[in-house]
């Protein structure tokens, strides 16, 4: 599993979002973190997230993808299929 330095990755959003709102063209830009949470659902990323940069806006989602693999239970909780 990957874990990403929080720090940094707030640093470049940061960047991003002030370079994109200061730009000729005059558009804000703004980032929408998405993180997978699938194999560490009790990773609290998002608590970490917030205590960081409280104005960003992020989303956590457990992938559906990899539920047959792990016995049809994705995050502890049972997934149905439609198959």
């Amino acid at each position: 599993m990957k874990v990403p330095s929080l720090p940094a990755l707030v640093d470049a959003v940061r960047a991003y979002e002030h370079a994109s709102r200061y730009a000729p063209d005059a558009r804000w830009h703004r980032v929408v973190v998405l993180v997978d949470t699938t194999f560490a659902p009790g990773s609290e990323v998002l608590g970490k997230l917030r205590a960081l940069a409280p104005e960003m806006i992020a989303v956590a989602f457990c992938s559906l993808s990899k539920a047959r693999s792990i016995s049809l239970r994705t995050g502890s909780r049972t997934t149905p299929f439609a198959l």
